[in-house]
């Protein structure tokens, strides 16, 4: 029978959007929602209209052409990776040989604004601090992981907790002038990364942020910063660290190359991942899911554990490696994974930590210990 520092050490554990929902931070349709609703300027409606119409008939094209996956609803990241597109197009190839885009481009800014494309930009980056914006009495959800680690001080368990979210909900919960129990790579305000252990003893919570943060800055010696700690004669060469809107390619960079590695090797290394209000709409984040169920382990085969009210199955998952509107090259993905691997529980994230986290852990004991002993029962 696995124990609970066993299982915590066999365990990662991967937050979505609707992780943080609870805390009062928006989702993707949310974000949408209030942007449609925000603007009141009647020509820069009309770009964002136009751009949305765009998106969806986008992604009705090519769900009619592949027959795989169809998305009805534009996510804010493709509607931003749109806008830099169209302000940036004469640096992306063919376009400066073939001609301009759209001529309904060309009126939106001849006739209307040059600028109305690079407003709606900016009017997005200055909404996102707002829409990842929560009440630390929204909080209390996350109490079920504090009073676990409490009747435990002694034992040698560590949470490891990768995101995608940039709120800062988990660093201001766990971490406070009083108590540092989430270690998110920062020694006094600076990024020093995951490498050396030792020095981060006193953690119970590794915090890896693999699409940034927004209190994160780069700074033009290369070195990265939380922003309140940053040297005041610094020069800061990005506004806020984080991979929003851009592809996937802005990966290539510190910190996400390493934390992307830290991610790729502990899915290798895990037997139980427990993915938190994730919607697996990320393709190159299920690749990395999906190579690290293939990997073996000493330990019996692996699990899947989906904590979300959508149920999530293999079908589906296959559906959007194979969609090429949620992937530029849906040749290369992973697209086969048994439903046996994947263990669905319908609940929020409150809900789950509540239910599994409370009584020190004993419903998450219990249910660790069935799906092993139902592994080994079929082999």
């Amino acid at each position: 029978m696995m124990k609970l520092e066993e299982i915590f050490d066999n365990s990662l554990f991967l937050f979505g959007a609707g992780a943080s929902k609870e805390a009062g931070c928006k989702i993707s349709r949310e974000m949408i929602q209030d942007l449609e609703d925000s603007i009141t300027h009647y020509q820069k409606k009309q770009v964002l209209d136009f751009l949305l119409s765009s998106l969806q008939y986008h992604s009705k094209w090519k769900s009619l052409k592949d027959k795989t996956f169809k998305q009805d609803e534009p996510n804010i990241e493709d509607l931003l990776l749109l806008i830099r597109r169209i302000t940036k197009r004469d640096y992306f190839l063919p376009y400066p040989v073939t001609g301009s885009w759209a001529d309904k481009i060309q009126y939106f800014e001849a006739i209307k604004s040059p600028s109305l494309f690079l407003d709606l930009e900016q009017e997005i980056h200055e909404k996102l601090n707002e829409w990842v914006d929560f009440k630390n009495d929204n909080l209390k959800y996350l109490g079920p992981i504090t009073d676990l680690l409490k009747a435990n001080p002694n034992a040698n368990i560590m949470l490891d907790i990768f995101t995608l979210n940039y709120d800062t909900v988990l660093e201001t919960y766990f971490n406070s002038d009083d108590a540092t129990i989430l270690n998110s790579g920062f020694t006094s305000g600076k990024y020093v990364g995951f490498h050396d252990r030792k020095q981060f003893e006193s953690y119970r919570i590794n915090y890896y942020k693999l699409h940034g943060s927004i209190d994160w800055v780069k700074l033009d010696d290369g070195s990265i910063m939380e922003d309140d700690k940053a040297p005041s004669n610094s020069q800061i060469h990005t506004e806020q660290l984080i991979q929003f809107g851009h592809g996937t390619k802005f990966l290539s960079v510190e910190p996400f190359i390493s934390l992307l590695y830290e991610f790729k090797q502990q899915l290798e290394q895990k037997k139980y991942i427990f993915t938190i209000g994730y919607s697996f709409f990320d393709s190159y984040i299920n690749n990395l899911i999906l190579e690290g169920l293939q990997k073996p382990t000493s330990h019996g085969s692996k699990k899947l554990i989906n904590i979300n009210p959508t149920h999530i199955s293999n079908n589906m998952i296959s559906s959007i490696q194979k969609s090429a509107y949620l992937s530029d090259l849906p040749e290369f993905n992973i697209t086969d994974i048994s439903q046996s691997i994947i263990k669905n529980i319908p609940l929020k994230t409150g809900a789950f930590l509540k239910r599994y986290f409370a009584n020190n852990g004993k419903e998450l004991i219990e249910l660790i210990n069935k799906i092993k002993s139902e592994d080994e029962d079929i082999f």
